[in-house]
């Protein structure tokens, strides 16, 4: 067997063959990706600027990213995605204003293809005050 190769099932071709990949041999006609893969990240104080990285490790697209706000807070801060490599993902930033537990989500429309070497910057402009984690999800599908 060679040694560290990607074992992964795919999806059924027409023939109804669901393969299994476990060690670079392809059995089947096609592949395609059946996960959707999500990283997690975390700012400690959405209430000051501040930024958190995140290296996504293989290539794909950012699709969506939720936001969750971890304490109450009076204002509303902006929070900004970024590829260090090619500048802001464009689409409405997300706000997060008001109680704890309240959500966001940031819809991509565009520059948000990822490589095996794209590091992610999320950003807050520090609009609100009162500490206040926030808690990310990025969903990405990979290519």
């Amino acid at each position: 067997m060679t040694d560290n190769v990607l074992n992964r099932f795919e999806q059924a071709d027409a023939s109804g063959d669901n393969a299994l990949i476990c060690d670079g041999t392809l059995t089947g006609s096609s592949i395609q990706n059946l996960e959707t893969f999500y990283l997690f990240a975390y700012l400690a104080n959405m209430s000051a600027v501040s930024t958190t990285n995140l290296y996504a490790r293989f290539p794909g697209t950012l699709v969506r990213a939720m936001l969750v706000q971890g304490e109450d807070v009076t204002g509303t801060a902006i929070i900004t995605f970024a590829l260090v490599s090619g500048g802001t993902v464009a689409g409405t930033k997300p706000t997060l204003s008001g109680s704890k537990g309240d959500t966001a989500i940031f819809t991509p429309t565009g520059d948000n293809v990822l490589n095996n070497q794209t590091v992610i910057d999320i950003s807050s402009d520090g609009g609100s005050s009162g500490a206040c984690p926030v808690y990310i999800i990025l969903e990405l599908e990979p290519s």
